[in-house]
């Protein structure tokens, strides 16, 4: 009996840990376009913080300038009322080159207007990040 359940045992774990993963961007064009999605929901939601830290070079950022574009971010927000007028976005349509990407988004407002967005990506360090 052990002899058969070591073996369904070790497949389970290895099953799970090739399911586990997967996090993380890919250099592929879905993961692109989600990446794009994700930032702009970032900043409908009012993730301002997080949305900063997707932008390329954030990491290496002193910390004013960091809190600086945290509240630009939040300004742009308020100015356009993102939080009550854009309702969700949708990646539309891609371009990918080497590490690079540019992902058109189609904008979606409560008005029931939309607007179609670019948003240009770079692949570094495993992750899409804004530029």
């Amino acid at each position: 009996m052990k002899r058969i359940l070591f073996p369904i045992a070790m497949f389970a774990i290895a099953c799970s840990l090739v399911c586990c993963s997967g996090k993380g961007d890919r250099l592929t064009h879905k993961s692109a376009r989600h990446a794009a999605e994700r930032y702009f929901t970032m900043l409908i939601d009012g993730h301002y913080e997080e949305y900063v830290d997707g932008l390329a070079g954030s990491d290496s950022m002193p910390e004013d300038l960091r809190s600086e574009m945290i509240d630009l971010v939040a300004q742009f927000a308020a100015n356009h009322k993102v939080r009550r007028e854009m309702l969700s976005v949708v990646a539309a349509d891609d371009s990918l080159r080497d590490s690079t990407a540019f992902v058109l988004l189609d904008v979606f407002y409560g008005d029931s207007t939309s607007e179609r967005v670019g948003m240009p990506l770079v692949f570094s360090d495993g992750r899409w990040l804004m530029q």
